[in-house]
Parts: C-alpha cells; structure tokens; sequence
C-alpha cells in the first residue's frame, strides 16, 4: 500500500521537475554571461559604468518581478498552464 501511493506522488511529476530543472540550469547561464564579456559589450555599445551596471541588474530584475507575479499568475491559469507559458516565453 505504501508503495502505491509513493507512486501515485510522484507520476507524471518526474518529467515536470525534470524540465524544471534543466530550465533553471541553461537560464543561470543567461543571469551569468554579462561578466566575462563586459569589455566587450562596452567597446560594442558605448555605455558608462552605470550603464553596464544596469544592464548587469536588468537579468537579476527580471528574475525577482516574475518571482512576484508567478503566484498570482498559477492561480489565474492554472499550474500547469503557468508553466507551459514560461516555457515558451523562455524559448
């Protein structure tokens, strides 16, 4: 009996957390990548210090405003539909 609801838990979950995962894993590279290449973005665009800064905050921003409205978000569409909304908007 144990065995069948550890089961149930976990169907159709696995592929959901799985995706979830491998998202969260190629989108850090996008929050990361700004630092290695600042020279060259800034020969490339001429922008100040502060300009850079901003464009440093612009991914970490984003993160936090879609932190704050994915709640309200899930519960206007539905999870699953949230999340497939995410994903394409990521693609």
């Amino acid at each position: 009996m144990e065995a069948e609801n550890k089961r149930a838990l976990w169907a159709g979950r696995t592929a959901a957390l799985l995706g979830i995962v491998l998202l969260a894993l190629n989108l850090r590279t996008a929050v990361t990548t700004i630092s290695p290449i600042i020279d060259s973005i800034s020969r490339d665009i001429r922008l100040g210090e502060v300009g850079i800064g901003v464009l440093g905050m612009l991914a970490p921003i984003a993160f936090a405003v879609s932190g704050i409205l994915a709640p309200a978000v899930a519960r206007r569409v539905g999870l699953k539909n949230a999340l497939l909304l995410a994903c394409v908007a990521m693609a």
